[in-house]
């Protein structure tokens, strides 16, 4: 299967929860499923946040 989306790589940073949505929108329409790298990408960027919010409250 062909996929044509575009990606800006200099924009990655800004428009990642953009494509996190885009992709498990496209899984969930290809497969019925969400993919497989959804919640690893979205568990690892909200302990990133959790930590760095628990750094800065305890420095």
């Amino acid at each position: 299967m062909n996929r044509t989306l575009g990606i800006h790589y200099f924009l990655l940073r800004i428009l990642f929860f953009e494509y996190v949505s885009q992709y498990k929108q496209l899984t969930t329409k290809e497969t019925g499923r969400i993919g497989p790298l959804y919640y690893p990408c979205v568990v690892s960027y909200l302990l990133a946040l959790v930590f760095s919010a628990v750094f800065i409250i305890v420095r």
